[in-house]
């Protein structure tokens, strides 16, 4: 997979890659909820990482982030993206004063 656009969160990947992404709660408590293709909002999983194949076409993600400390923030790390270091892709959001929704896309 590649990073097409950092700030605007989009990839290219090929049908039925992989992809990994991993959220770090840092210095708050991980208050996260997903919606992947469509899907209703669930809570992000235990274990910091969800796991999921691309369908052809475009592959929509959706966080939802929320924190419950003013110094905290939330690290997103996408993995495996070729035209990056380590082949990860990694974006961090602050927490402030309202949550935030994080949009990514991928597409086949």
């Amino acid at each position: 997979m590649t990073e097409n656009d950092h700030d605007d969160l989009s990839y290219n990947g090929t049908a039925g890659e992989t992809v990994t992404v991993i959220v770090q709660a840092q210095n708050t408590n991980q208050m996260v909820v997903y919606s992947l293709k469509g899907a209703p909002e669930v809570p992000w999983p235990a274990n910091g990482t969800l796991e999921f194949q691309l369908d052809p076409g475009l592959n929509r993600l959706r966080l939802t982030i929320d924190c419950n400390t003013e110094n905290g923030s939330h690290q997103v790390t996408v993995r495996t993206v070729q035209n990056e270091t380590n082949n990860e892709c990694v974006h961090v959001w602050p927490c402030g004063e309202n949550p935030v929704q994080a949009n990514f896309r991928f597409f086949t």
